[in-house]
């Protein structure tokens, strides 16, 4: 019996996988249907069949087909044996399908956590649309759609979930569809403000280096908050105000800067009276980290323990992932003035799935007051990992004071 070998679509540009190859490319049969891949064989209504089987198959078709194109057939006859289907080049260009709302704004977002949302997908074109998969621009974020085919003016919602990690910072994410017959992606992006309850903005000065510039604070909820200090010192106000006599603003506009050997480069440490944001660290930009060859890494690289009573203590989890024996521990101050008011105690461990899990209990030193930065360093065969620890020590009392000039 001949099968006719018949290739149902030609691989576009989009059908390349995260990995580098490509999607399967799906045959048609008069009897069977089968796809290619580069697994050890391919399964089909007939069965399994053999990669050489699928060659010679491929080889048949295109000898038959020009065989067929160099001699005559009879116009009576109808023709015999393999034929191809003309394969029709893809469309330049995205898909026109329409988002509603066109950019998904999910607002506000503690770090932390995640929000979802549906959006509305219409095919705007005059022909069916089959949506072949749905790719997002972080693992962070994730799309599924209701249904896949759209007829025209027809319209299938999409629920998209975006987890907001821990940093401080406005975020945006990009959910791509990927449609049958088109080069390039119909794209929907996805935004939100991540913060603790106060939006920091940081305009470095000049742009890309990271040792001065500007920020804004503003409340988010409209609370009134005072700026208490910017990386451990007094902050420096832009404007007519004093923090002494003016009573508590909702924004403000202070001047930053770091002296050349900054103990901690990668993050601006901003004290606040904000009952949300007691402390808020801001990425700064044009820091790299240096990149070490270890057989094992820590998570997550920093804690913030927020707002510490003198003499209080909290319990933190760091995951030891890789090949390590049991670590040793230990802290490091990494404040400039004063010196880090914090100790580190270990308290057990667990072993899961590749994984070390330590128990540390941090301790804010007695008489201790004011930014903690420092940092916990963990040492195992012969290498060297840390853990920035960020907090605000009360002072006895649990006052929130300014830091002084």
């Amino acid at each position: 019996m001949a099968y006719p070998l018949v290739p149902e679509r030609i691989i576009q540009p989009s059908d390349r996988t995260p990995h580098g190859g490509h999607r399967p490319f799906l045959f048609r049969t008069q009897g069977a249907a089968f796809r290619l891949s580069s697994s050890a064989g391919y399964q089909s209504g007939m069965g399994r069949i053999a990669p050489n089987t699928i060659r010679t198959l491929i080889a048949l078709g295109a000898v038959a087909s020009t065989t067929a194109a160099q001699s005559p057939v009879p116009s009576a006859a109808a023709p015999s044996g393999p034929t191809w289907r003309s394969l029709t080049p893809p469309t330049i260009g995205p898909p026109p399908l329409r988002f509603e709302p066109a950019v998904l704004d999910l607002g506000d977002l503690p770090p932390g956590t995640s929000r979802a949302a549906t959006v509305s997908v219409t095919n705007a074109g005059a022909t069916p649309l089959t949506i072949a998969s749905v790719q997002t621009s972080c693992h962070c974020t994730t799309g599924s759609l209701a249904r896949s085919t759209l007829a025209p003016g027809e319209s299938t919602s999409m629920a998209v979930i975006l987890e907001a990690g821990d940093l401080v910072s406005p975020v945006t994410r990009r959910v791509d569809l990927m449609v049958d017959g088109y080069s390039q992606p119909a794209s929907l992006t996805v935004a939100a403000d991540v913060h603790y309850g106060v939006r920091p903005r940081l305009l470095p000065d000049p742009p890309g280096q990271s040792h001065a510039g500007t920020l804004t604070l503003e409340s988010a909820s409209g609370t009134p908050f005072r700026v208490l200090g910017v990386q451990g010192r007094a902050p420096d106000f832009i404007g007519a105000f004093n923090p002494e006599t003016d009573p508590a603003r909702t924004r403000y506009e202070v001047r930053w800067s770091l002296p050349a050997l900054e103990a901690v480069p990668r993050w601006l440490v901003v004290e606040t009276d904000h009952p949300d944001s007691p402390i808020i660290d801001i990425p700064l930009p044009g820091w790299s980290v240096p990149r070490v060859a270890t057989p094992w890494t820590v998570d997550p690289p920093r804690l913030m323990l927020g707002e510490v009573g003198a003499g209080e203590s909290r319990v933190v989890l760091v995951t030891i992932r890789g090949e390590v024996g049991d670590p040793l521990l230990f802290l490091e101050s990494m404040s400039v003035d004063p010196p880090g008011g914090l100790s580190a105690e270990l308290l057990g461990m667990s072993r899961e799935e590749g994984a070390l899990t330590l128990r540390v209990r941090v301790t804010a030193a007695r008489g201790a007051g004011g930014l903690a930065l420092d940092q916990l360093v963990l040492r195992a065969g012969g290498h060297d990992q840390r853990v920035v620890l960020m907090g605000r020590i009360l002072t006895p009392g649990g006052t929130r004071e300014p830091v002084p000039e």
